[in-house]
C-alpha cells in the first residue's frame, strides 16, 4: 500500500532534531511520489542548517519548480532542541499542530504560510515555543480529524482534543495508541477514506 502523509526525524547540529509531518494532493502512486520528492528536498534543505521558514521556502520553490502546477503539499516542519525544550517551526498549510501544557491549555502552532507548490515565491513566517517539562506536541494528518463513521459525522478535533486530555499522564507511545483506537472506535468498520499519521513529541517531567 501507498500513501501521500508522510513524516520525518532528522538529526541535525548540536544535538536538536528536524521533525515534520506532511499530506500532498492526491492518492496512490502519485501522491507517493511526490512525497518521496518532497521527502529528499526537505532533507536537502535541512542540511543547510537555515533558519525553519527559510528551509520552507526553499523547498517550497523547489517543488513549485518540478511538480505539476495542480500539485501541492501541506508540511510543519520544526527544529527541537531537546535540551531547552525550544522548538522553531513553520506551518505551511498543515493541520495546527496542538500544544498541551501541564496545566492544562492548548496552544496551536501556526506560524507559517502557504501550501508548498503553489506559489513559487510566498513570504513564510518562522514561530517559536519552548516544551516545559511535562508539556507535549501532537502533530498530525487531517485523515484524524475526518474520519468519518457510517452516518458520516467527522471524528473532528474536539474528540481529538478530549481523547489526548484523558491520556495526558501517559507516554507519547500510549498517546499515539489511545488516538487511534478513537478513532477506529468512531469509524466503526467505516471505510477509511485517508491516512491516519499522528507524531507525539513528550518532555520528560523534570
Amino acid at each position: 500500500m501507498v500513501g501521500g502523509d508522510y513524516y520525518d526525524f532528522m538529526p541535525l547540529a548540536a544535538g536538536r532534531y528536524g521533525i515534520c509531518l506532511g499530506d500532498v494532493s492526491g492518492k496512490g502512486y502519485p501522491a507517493a511520489m511526490l512525497m518521496a520528492n518532497l521527502q529528499a528536498t526537505l532533507r536537502g534543505q535541512c542540511m543547510l542548517e537555515s533558519p525553519v521558514a527559510d528551509t520552507i521556502a526553499r523547498s517550497n520553490q523547489q517543488l513549485y519548480r518540478t511538480t505539476d502546477p495542480e500539485k501541492f503539499a501541506t508540511l510543519f516542519l520544526g527544529v527541537l532542541d531537546p535540551e531547552s525544550g525550544r522548538v522553531a517551526f513553520c506551518n505551511a498549510g498543515q493541520e495546527r499542530p496542538m500544544l498541551f501544557r501541564t496545566g492544562g491549555t492548548l496552544e496551536r502552532l501556526i506560524e507559517g504560510g502557504l501550501a508548498l507548490g503553489v506559489l513559487e515565491s510566498w513570504p513564510y513566517n518562522e514561530g517559536a515555543a519552548v516544551l516545559a517539562p511535562g508539556d507535549f506536541l501532537v502533530l498530525y494528518s487531517d485523515g484524524i480529524p475526518e474520519a468519518t463513521d457510517e452516518l458520516g459525522n467527522f471524528f473532528g478535533e474536539d474528540r481529538l482534543i478530549a481523547c489526548i486530555r484523558q491520556h495526558a499522564t501517559e507516554g507519547a507511545a500510549q498517546l499515539m495508541v489511545a488516538i487511534i483506537d478513537a478513532v477506529r472506535s468512531h469509524e466503526q468498520g467505516t471505510a477509511r477514506a485517508d491516512d491516519l499519521t499522528i507524531v507525539v513529541i513528550r518532555r520528560l517531567p523534570a
